[in-house]
């Protein structure tokens, strides 16, 4: 006997409504939504401020950043204060206070976490628990070497960047001295062939745009969501990105990230702005300042660099870092989508 469409949707109204709610109990953890997010991945800082990629909270809280030990959190370094998010929150910053900075191995390993907040506004780790991520706590290793400042932020999180014409956007990029920012194929995880590259002067760089390789974007199917790795490189002196240039890494990776990409059809994307050209990002970034003084504000232009030819000789590949990649909230997102979906046309 054939059941009802309310009888036979059912069981999916369930599954859905247990995957959003169910977090299993951890000892000393929040739980409840188990959405949180905190992304991280390796850089340098000249100054003891570290930054988080993206960072999602489902109620107002802490960044705290920890010494390592071992795959678990060590002692405090540094904490802010962070507010319940409605989308993810880019390049969050945190400043390592300059005694626990100096105490630093020159490539340390570093855990940030996100808690949660008992309400007196003051972080306590003996009363404030760390927030969940999917039955696990929401937080991220990362490696920061001491030395001149290089960061690229890119990944974010829940949000997808979509393209119809090969152009990307990367969100941030920070160079100690003139350089390249490199995109690599992602297969299998790993950087592989280098798909884009772009010329940048030394310092900040906002919605940096990357022409990917033509062959490349084309062999990528309609609708179909691919990654990339982006990577900060130094130039050795003669103005050409060739096999000669070397990543900045820190530790034994590279400073960098992975991110996804959506390809669209032309005129299927949504309506860009002007300065937005063909790209469009689904999550718009959502600035919050250091609450740590002389934090470092993210102020610098978009680079205009036309991006030279990339070089099929480089074979120095990069480490891979510990990049997000695709967020939970995605993955989570796209679930919704499709139960929902199911569920429309049942009815």
């Amino acid at each position: 006997m054939r059941r009802s469409p309310a009888s036979a949707s059912a069981p999916l109204v369930l599954a859905l409504v247990l995957l959003l709610v169910a977090v299993p109990p951890l000892g000393g953890v929040v739980t409840g939504h188990g959405i949180n997010h905190l992304g991280a991945d390796p850089q340098a800082s000249a100054d003891g401020v570290v930054r988080m990629e993206s960072v999602f909270a489902t109620e107002d809280g802490f960044v705290v950043v920890y010494r390592d030990r071992d795959g678990r959190p060590g002692e405090v370094l540094a904490h802010r204060p962070f507010s319940a998010s409605t989308r993810d929150v880019y390049d969050v910053a945190v400043r390592v206070p300059e005694a626990a900075w100096a105490g630093l191995p020159a490539n340390a390993t570093l855990r940030a976490v996100l808690h949660g907040d008992d309400g007196d506004g003051t972080f306590d780790p003996a009363t404030d628990p760390p927030l969940s991520s999917f039955g696990g706590v929401a937080g991220e290793s990362f490696v920061v070497r001491r030395g001149a400042t290089a960061y690229v932020g890119a990944s974010s999180g829940a949000g997808i960047g979509r393209s119809a014409d090969g152009t990307v956007r990367v969100r941030s990029v920070r160079l100690p001295e003139p350089g390249y920012l490199v995109l690599r194929n992602s297969s299998g995880g790993v950087p592989a062939e280098v798909v884009g590259v772009t010329a940048l002067d030394a310092g900040h760089h906002a919605n940096v745009t990357v022409a990917l390789d033509d062959a490349f974007f084309a062999a990528r199917p309609a609708n179909a969501t691919f990654s990339v790795w982006a990577h900060v490189y130094r130039d050795d002196g003669d103005g050409t990105f060739d096999a000669g240039d070397r990543p900045i890494r820190a530790g034994e990776g590279a400073v960098g990230t992975r991110f996804g990409v959506e390809k669209v059809l032309p005129g299927r994307t949504p309506t860009p702005t002007p300065g937005e050209g063909s790209i469009v990002t689904t999550a718009t970034p959502t600035a919050i300042p250091s609450t740590t003084p002389g934090s470092p504000a993210a102020t610098a232009p978009p680079s205009t660099t036309a991006p030279p030819t990339p070089s099929a000789s480089v074979t120095d590949s990069p480490t891979p870092g510990d990049g997000p990649g695709f967020g939970p909230g995605a993955v989570l997102a796209a679930l919704a989508v499709l139960a929902l979906g199911v569920l429309a046309r049942r009815r």
